[in-house]
């Protein structure tokens, strides 16, 4: 049984090609959406375009089981690659706008909002001050948080100018998966116990797109840079046969150091 405090996510089983989606687009999948889920509000997330994301608010009055509701909205989105979403009970989403929150008192806001049932009343806004006060929280906290990433990186260097190959390619593994757990925990507040990084970075990058593409920007070749680096968290340490191009690996080494640089420099400007 889902619990109201919980965050109910609904990820593509693959990462896909994000094409950028119309307004009318949207206009047609809420009309979808809203006769088959009781929804009070509609929240369109800022920023990036593609993939569109969504935060659908369930109608406090009108209940529906939940496994009906994640049901649901499985299959509403199931060829909607360019849509994601997450879905909160009013209650839920009451109370973190309330104590605030660092995505949702956001996002969740009335210039935000793209459908609103007549008959409920507005959730509350953050307050500034509150606002001000979880950038400040946060910056600390990620900036501690994103020295695992970086120790696990200047290993990787160390171990490629000793020849070590294998291991620094595990580590690499293991640098990706510590900033992705870091954003994670940052705005969800609970550990995300995977190793999977595509798993990793679908749920990261709900928060902070620019995680969608950490080596290419086009999600084919996405996935396949994903890949690689996954099967090194298993084969790099235990399959003698285990080969990985220098090449790739000096590519990744170096992708993941601009990822770390900017996200350092500017996620809380």
């Amino acid at each position: 049984m889902i619990k109201e405090s919980n965050v109910h996510d609904l990820p593509n089983a693959k990462i896909q090609q994000h094409d950028s989606i119309t307004d009318a687009e949207i206009a047609h999948f809420i009309q979808l959406l809203i006769h088959v889920i009781p929804v009070s509000h509609i929240f369109r997330c800022a920023g990036a375009t593609s993939p569109c994301r969504l935060i659908i608010i369930l109608d406090r009055y009108r209940y529906q089981e939940s496994k009906q509701t994640e049901a649901l909205l499985t299959f509403i989105t199931l060829n909607q690659s360019n849509i994601h979403l997450l879905y909160f009970t009013y209650g839920t989403m009451n109370d973190y706008l309330l104590r605030g929150h660092l995505f949702y008192s956001f996002h969740c806001i009335p210039r935000q909002c793209i459908y609103q049932t007549g008959q409920v009343v507005g959730l509350p806004e953050t307050s500034g001050e509150i606002c001000q006060h979880l950038i400040n929280n946060a910056r600390l906290q990620f900036q501690k948080s994103i020295l695992g990433s970086q120790d696990f990186l200047n290993q990787v260097h160390q171990l490629l100018h000793s020849g070590k190959n294998n291991i620094a390619a595990f580590m690499l593994h293991q640098s990706c998966e510590q900033l992705l757990r870091s954003i994670i925990i940052l705005f969800e507040h609970r550990e995300f116990r995977s190793h999977q990084l595509i798993a990793l970075q679908e749920k990261a990058a709900f928060y902070l797109p620019v995680i969608g593409n950490i080596f290419h920007d086009q999600k084919r070749k996405e996935l396949k840079w994903m890949m690689t680096l996954q099967t090194a968290y298993i084969d790099a340490r235990y399959r003698d046969d285990y080969d990985i191009a220098l090449n790739d690996l000096f590519f990744m080494k170096e992708r993941m150091e601009i990822l770390l640089f900017n996200i350092q420099h500017e996620m809380f400007k």
